[in-house]
């Protein structure tokens, strides 16, 4: 009963404003080898262990949105997915 109703909302919801992310698919990025994800409801959870992926799968996400008059603040993977290396001096670091 319970989930039935919430497809139904989430159909609603759906209706009125079709920019949905309804699936996500990555592949090679931020360690994530490949990863098909289907967003069913209008609330999901994305949870794991530390470096698990979790940041990536949500700015892969922020990927597929822009936002109206955002300028160069726009979420594309150039600025969501930063080349980073260790701090100097930071535990595990070579410098």
């Amino acid at each position: 009963m319970m989930e039935r109703r919430l497809q139904e909302l989430w159909s609603q919801l759906q209706g009125k404003k079709p920019h949905f992310l309804t699936e996500i698919r990555l592949q090679g990025i931020g360690g994530i080898n490949n990863l098909k994800a289907t967003f069913d409801y209008p609330v999901s959870v994305i949870a794991g262990g530390n470096a698990s992926g979790k940041s990536t799968v949500l700015f892969a996400a922020a990927c597929a949105y822009r936002v109206p008059r955002a300028g160069v603040k726009d979420f594309v993977p150039s600025t969501c997915f930063l080349t980073t290396a260790p701090r100097a001096g930071a535990r595990g670091s070579q410098g």
